[in-house]
């Protein structure tokens, strides 16, 4: 009904992970291994590898754990995006951190255990900001730097909400930002309004990018048409 031919699901935890799309696509990875709190999966399509994951939500050496798994993935040669609620929180958004006195909210706020396990290094003195450090370092480059919080929502029902927080994210490497056209680099914006606050404990994420390859694909589909 919504116009999308091709989908595939990964059923690890409770929160399934999806992936739809209305372009062919051959999923090449379904990780339901024990080294994912909710899995990994991974599809090939428009010549670039699309992956989405949810990371560990309560401790952030476990998200360690996840992401180098997810690093040694990447091919620099092929063009790779992840999406998800990464549960972490991004060393590009430190002075908004540091602004906000994060540090003294968690350690000094109701549930300072459970969101310094998350959040914090084992001293509770700085934010452990390892996990997206890693991903950076691959190089994955953050399309949504400036995309706003993604939590929490009017119907926010986490304590691990807290404050405005950045985890939903959208990451490229440098073959999938040189397979761009038009001279544009994908761009990741944060939804806020009075319809999506209202629809998850988290604002969706909207990723607006153009390849070549869906150039391509959507000539080779109006000839085809033209032609019938």
């Amino acid at each position: 009904e919504w116009g999308f031919e091709h989908s595939a699901l990964l059923h690890k935890s409770a929160y399934k992970l999806g992936l739809l799309s209305k372009y062919p696509m051959q999923v090449t990875v379904q990780d339901r291994s024990a080294a994912f709190t909710h899995g990994l999966l991974c599809a090939q399509l428009l010549g670039m590898t699309l992956c989405v994951t949810h990371l560990n939500p309560h401790d952030v050496r476990r998200r360690n754990g996840e992401v180098a798994r997810i690093a040694a993935r990447v091919q620099q040669r092929e063009a790779f995006m992840l999406v998800g609620d990464l549960n972490t929180l991004s060393p590009l958004d430190k002075s908004k951190h540091e602004a906000a006195a994060l540090i003294k909210q968690v350690v000094s706020g109701p549930f300072a255990g459970p969101l310094s396990k998350k959040f914090l290094s084992q001293s509770r003195k700085q934010v452990e900001y390892s996990p997206m450090q890693t991903l950076l370092d691959v190089p994955l480059s953050d399309a949504g730097v400036s995309s706003g919080h993604s939590v929490p929502t009017s119907i926010n029902a986490d304590h691990m909400h807290f404050a405005q927080l950045r985890l939903d994210f959208c990451l490229v490497n440098v073959a999938f930002a040189a397979s761009c056209g038009l001279g544009e680099a994908p761009q990741a914006v944060v939804l806020h309004d009075d319809t999506t606050t209202r629809l998850s404990d988290h604002f969706p994420l909207l990723v607006t990018f153009s390849l070549r390859a869906l150039h391509a694909a959507e000539h080779r589909k109006f000839a085809s048409t033209s032609t019938m």
